[in-house]
């Protein structure tokens, strides 16, 4: 039968807080979300708001969409309902889970990069380094600044290892 959803998707604070969101999105290479957020939200991670021309076209710059999903559970469950909203987006996986899952992915979305990634020494492998993580976005694809949007866990997660400039709020 269907399972009803929930989300968390929905306003948390006025206009201008969405603005500045937005403003935020718009100087940063990657907007960067956990699994359960992706599945939850289903976020398009875009900059809908902020007028910054990309080139001469009045197109907005558009940071690239990003999910730590470790075992494609949540990517593989967005892709079946036909629900998901985020486009380009780089999924950061195990090295197994691309090993088992990328073929029947790319059929149902050929736009996602799967980008394989070291498990976390901690946590009993199932969550990803997250050293590793952004070390594998600089280097495929130049990423400078990554905006980490959520959820709690995955922020959580990025200021425990200290790898946090910045946090708004």
């Amino acid at each position: 039968g269907d399972q009803a959803r929930t989300t968390a998707n929905f306003p948390l604070s006025g206009p201008e807080s969405l603005l500045l969101t937005h403003g935020l999105r718009s100087i940063h290479d990657g907007i960067l979300v956990g699994g359960r957020t992706l599945a939850t939200d289903n976020p398009r991670l875009t900059n809908r708001l902020w007028n910054v021309p990309s080139s001469d076209d009045d197109i907005p710059y558009q940071p690239r969409p990003i999910v730590l999903d470790s075992e494609l559970r949540n990517v593989r469950e967005c892709l079946a309902s036909g629900l998901l909203n985020a486009k380009n987006l780089i999924v950061c996986c195990s090295r197994e889970a691309v090993s088992a899952y990328s073929e029947s992915i790319r059929q149902m979305e050929p736009s996602i990069f799967l980008l394989p990634c070291e498990r976390s020494p901690n946590n009993a492998g199932a969550m990803l380094d997250l050293t590793s993580v952004l070390s594998q976005l600089k280097e495929e694809f130049g990423m400078q600044s990554i905006m980490v949007e959520g959820g709690s866990a995955v922020i959580s997660a990025f200021v425990q290892q200290d790898l946090v400039d910045c946090i708004c709020v």
